[in-house]
């Protein structure tokens, strides 16, 4: 009688320990993980694989040598919450959040609009983006700007793509 009170003992303590696993597994996880999962994956694969070929044709212009530099250095494009300083604006420092795929795809899903001739290419854990103008002026530095959502505030925070992102050091 003891061994059978033992078994179902184990039983129930079992069932408890599941139960209670599924509870925070369900509570700490999103219900479409596995949707998520694929938007990352697809994501991932879109910044290692730019489209300089749609965005040259969207703008009509060569995409600059800064602009190809950046997305070769994918395991700088692969991180998230890089803290940098401005090197126009005396102890200002940015946080992008993520970057965003050199592609056509990426130009058709900003949810505002930053102007004509300019390509994000990374956004701020607030939605305002990290952007470079494009001009026919080949060999040219690349200013960083950054434009605010709200009320479209524009300010030049680099000189160039290669200086700016030089001095991040990733661990």
């Amino acid at each position: 009688m003891q061994t059978i009170f033992t078994i179902l003992g184990t039983i129930v303590v079992l069932l408890l320990v599941a139960g209670v696993a599924i509870m925070i597994r369900s509570r700490f996880s999103s219900p479409n993980g596995a949707d998520d999962r694929e938007d990352d994956r697809q994501l991932h694969d879109r910044l290692e694989h730019p489209k300089f070929d749609e965005l040259e044709q969207q703008f009509v212009s060569t995409m600059p040598g800064e602009l190809r530099w950046l997305y070769r250095q994918g395991h700088l494009v692969a991180k998230r919450n890089i803290r940098i300083m401005s090197e126009l604006q005396a102890e200002h420092e940015y946080e992008i959040d993520h970057f965003l795929p050199a592609d056509a795809r990426t130009l058709k899903e900003l949810w505002f609009d930053i102007g004509a001739r300019r390509f994000p290419f990374a956004v701020d854990g607030f939605g305002n983006y990290f952007f470079i103008e494009l001009h026919d002026r080949q060999g040219q530095p690349t200013t960083v700007f950054y434009i605010d959502h709200d009320g479209g505030d524009v300010r030049p925070i680099a000189q160039s793509l290669k200086s700016w992102f030089s001095s991040v050091h990733l661990s």
